[in-house]
């Protein structure tokens, strides 16, 4: 089985934070018989995308809006395209049924302010977070045996029943059942000693908690099931906390934005509907 490299500190200092994720319930929709939609407020525009650049049928187009197409194309060729996305956008309120279109747009509506919301929180928060905090969250988080390699071997059934007996015998010593064993390679077809976010269908966590020789129960992956023996671990140390402070702070904030999105959860009437 070849297994993809990643960028091993990032991604285990970043994981050292559960972030529980979910939506928000940022205004109430009613899709009933009553098919009315009530959506949030627009946002304001900042004052540095207010400038109006065009007329359409009477409707305003803003600078702001044309931000992401004059990275790609001169200022003139951008206000003439976006015309074109205004008018069109103008002949669907009249094609479309009324609650289509305003779904529709509620749900751009909301991705905006969603996207906007995380990005201030996220920006008032970096500023927020001292050394000291840093620091913290270093020594509780991170340890050598997160950057430890293991090497491991394993064996793949189509069913449970397989799986638990085969590490049966493997634990009894069974030389067949060992000769079965094929060992996790990397993309150049090399077995060598992974980190344990390396390993595939999330095994890691349980794989840096086994000794060398140690044998797994049957574990159910969407491929069957798997039997994996521990055959190698090399030490690793952690990073000096100089190298990826910055990582640290991403992942601290990270941590405050998950907090204060699960305040929101908690304090939202949420109803789901079949």
């Amino acid at each position: 089985m070849s297994l993809k490299s990643k960028k091993t500190i990032g991604v285990l200092v970043l994981a050292a934070v559960a972030l529980a994720a979910g939506g928000v319930a940022m205004s109430k929709v009613t899709l009933g018989g009553d098919k009315s939609v009530t959506a949030a407020p627009p946002v304001a525009a900042s004052s540095a995308g207010t400038n109006l650049v065009a007329l359409v049928n009477g409707e305003p187009v803003y600078e702001i809006e044309l931000a992401s197409m004059l990275q790609n194309m001169p200022h003139a060729v951008a206000v003439d395209s976006y015309i074109n996305k205004v008018l069109s956008a103008q002949a669907a309120k009249t094609e479309s049924a009324g609650l289509e279109v305003a779904a529709r747009r509620l749900m751009a509506e909301r991705e905006v302010l969603s996207n906007l919301y995380f990005s201030r929180i996220g920006e008032r928060e970096v500023k927020g977070v001292s050394d000291a905090e840093i620091d913290q969250f270093y020594q509780r988080n991170l340890s050598d045996s997160m950057f430890a390699r293991i090497g491991a071997s394993y064996f793949l059934s189509a069913t449970d029943e397989d799986a638990t007996q085969f590490a049966l015998k493997l634990r009894e010593g069974d030389k067949e059942a060992a000769a079965k064993l094929k060992p996790f390679l990397n993309p150049a077809g090399k077995a060598i000693a992974f980190a344990p976010a390396d390993f595939p269908y999330d095994m890691g966590k349980l794989i840096q908690t086994m000794k060398v020789g140690e044998v797994s129960g049957s574990l159910a992956t969407r491929n069957g099931f798997f039997v994996v023996r521990v055959d190698e671990v090399v030490p690793g140390k952690r990073p000096a906390i100089k190298e990826i402070k910055e990582q640290l702070r991403s992942a601290l904030v990270n941590q405050r934005v998950g907090e204060k999105l699960q305040q929101l959860r908690k304090g939202a009437k949420i109803e789901l509907k079949s």
